[in-house]
C-alpha cells in the first residue's frame, strides 16, 4: 500500500515538476512578447476565473470520489458536468449584460472578459474529469495532462501573440486547457 502511494505521488510529482520546467523555459520568451499591462489584465481575469470556477463546479471534483460503486460515481460525474455547463451559461447570461461596467472598471478588454466563460466551463469540466481519473488511479495520464496542459499553453500563447496581441495570453491558456482536457 505504502508502496504504491509513494510511486504514484512521484508519478504526480514529476508531471507537476515537467509542467513548471515548461513554463519556467518559456517565461523569457513570453515575457518578451506580452507587456505589463496585459500581464496586469491576465491577473484579473485569473482572479476571476479562480472564483467563478469554484462556483461553477460546486466542488463536485472531489464527491467523485466518495462513492463505493462506479455507477454512482458517474452519476456524480455527469452532475458535475451539467451542473458546471449551467452555471456557466447563467455567467455569461450576466457577463452580457454587465460586461462594458465590469470591463471599464476593472480595465480589462471586454473580448478576453468573454473568453473567461467558456475557460471558466472547461476548467470546471477538467477538474471533474481529473477527479474521475484519481478516482480510476489514472495518475501517469493526470501526470502527462499537467504536461500537454502547459505546453499547449505555452505554444498557443506565443502563437495567439501574432494573431490577438491584446488577448493572447487569456486565449493561449485556455487553449492549453482545452487541449489537457478533450
Amino acid at each position: 500500500m505504502k508502496n504504491g502511494l509513494f510511486k504514484n505521488f512521484i508519478v504526480l510529482l514529476t508531471g507537476t515538476a515537467g509542467a513548471q520546467l515548461i513554463h519556467l523555459l518559456a517565461a523569457p520568451v513570453i515575457s518578451r512578447l506580452y507587456d505589463a499591462d496585459t500581464f496586469g489584465e491576465f491577473g484579473i481575469i485569473m482572479g476571476i476565473l479562480g472564483v467563478l470556477v469554484v462556483i461553477v463546479n460546486g466542488k463536485f471534483d472531489a464527491a467523485i470520489l466518495v462513492p463505493k460503486g462506479d455507477s454512482e460515481a458517474k452519476k456524480v460525474f455527469s452532475i458535475s458536468t451539467l451542473f458546471g455547463f449551467l452555471f456557466s451559461l447563467l455567467f455569461a447570461a450576466i457577463v452580457i449584460f454587465i460586461s462594458n461596467e465590469v470591463s471599464s472598471k476593472l480595465n480589462v478588454n471586454r473580448a478576453a472578459l468573454g473568453f473567461t466563460l467558456y475557460f471558466c466551463f472547461i476548467i470546471a469540466f477538467n477538474k471533474s474529469f481529473i477527479g474521475w481519473m484519481t478516482r480510476k488511479s489514472m495518475f501517469r495520464e493526470i501526470a502527462w495532462g499537467k504536461i500537454l496542459q502547459t505546453s499547449g499553453t505555452v505554444f498557443f500563447t506565443i502563437l495567439m501573440y501574432y494573431a490577438f496581441p491584446e488577448i493572447g495570453l487569456v486565449v493561449g491558456t485556455m487553449f492549453g486547457w482545452f487541449i489537457a482536457t478533450f
